[in-house]
């Protein structure tokens, strides 16, 4: 049996027995729903390097309207298709092909992720949405990592786990940031995406360190593109970009000549109260390790492992 695959790109996946609504005014999103009620889609996370996720929710559509909307940026008025789907299970897709421009899911099998869970750890992020996260290392044996989203339905959600006595602080730090991006793109955690994503999200901080020393502006530090990083470094570099400049602005200066000086200001101040090295070669690493306090250093797979054990599959779990 093949059936039709709609990409989500948010990772808005729902949960088995659990509805979500949504808005579609792309072509070939509407041309998925044609059949109407009772028809069964496949619901798979998208992402633009690695395609498809096979993993993802099958979903009967319970209702299915149009309704005017008016779009972003251009201000226009369109129909768009709304699509209200209850979430029937879990499932793997074996493989994919392509009929009439649309991809169809083939060899679906249903997964029961509790049991998977027993071999394979992994967070489950079906049916909420990872919103922002919080690392609080007490000592080296209670290193607290808390994840909070909210629910399809909007309820507020949390799953934390203590990670003391495995990794670093800084290492939780990461892990932390790692599980929002996965949670995001795949609408999963698995040992594989936490070591893609802790990988992505140093390199980001690190290029937002790069970036920001050579052009002079602090306020580029710990910026990603999957939002800000709180961390010392960034909150200081912005707390005092902000009352530098407005110093700057209230003794008569122009605004350009008021933030290159809060510019130059931020920089030796946050370099020194936290003592960070100046030096070109050494000081995005050490801003990322003692200024924003993460760890660039790879991690095994058995260490990923047992993070993810330490979490429990959902917030409803």
């Amino acid at each position: 049996m093949s059936i039709p695959v709609l990409p989500v790109t948010n990772g808005a996946i729902p949960r088995e027995s659990m509805g979500i609504t949504g808005v579609f005014v792309d072509k070939r999103a509407k041309k998925i729903f044609r059949s109407g009620r009772g028809s069964l889609v496949l619901l798979l996370p998208y992402d633009y390097k690695s395609g498809l996720y096979p993993v993802g929710t099958l979903v009967s559509v319970q209702d299915v309207w149009g309704q005017p909307v008016i779009t972003a940026p251009s201000l226009e008025v369109v129909e768009a298709l709304f699509v209200k789907v209850w979430g029937k299970a879990t499932v793997r897709a074996g493989g994919f092909h392509l009929s009439g421009g649309q991809v169809y899911a083939g060899e679906v099998e249903r997964l029961d992720l509790k049991r998977l869970r027993e071999v394979y750890p992994l967070i489950d992020g079906a049916g909420w949405s990872a919103v922002e996260g919080a690392t609080e290392a007490r000592n080296p044996k209670d290193i607290r990592v808390t994840i909070y989203g909210v629910s399809h339905d909007g309820e507020e959600v949390s799953i934390s786990a203590n990670l003391g006595g495995l990794v670093s602080g800084e290492i939780a730090h990461t892990i932390e940031h790692a599980i929002i991006r996965s949670l995001q793109r795949y609408a999963m955690v698995t040992p594989k995406t936490l070591r893609e994503c802790m990988k992505e999200e140093t390199d980001a901080l690190k290029a937002s360190l790069s970036v920001g020393y050579s052009l002079k502006m602090p306020e580029l530090f710990g910026v990603t593109p999957t939002g800000m990083c709180g961390n010392p470094l960034t909150g200081l570099a912005h707390f005092y970009l902000a009352t530098e400049l407005q110093r700057n602005l209230e003794q008569g200066a122009s605004f350009a000549r008021s933030l290159e000086q809060a510019r130059l200001s931020t920089l030796s101040k946050v370099t020194g109260e936290l003592e960070l090295t100046t030096e070109a070669g050494t000081r995005v690493m050490h801003g990322l390790k003692m200024g924003m306090m993460h760890d660039d250093t790879p991690q095994e797979r058995d260490v990923l492992r047992s993070v993810l054990r330490r979490f429990p599959l959902s917030p409803w779990d």
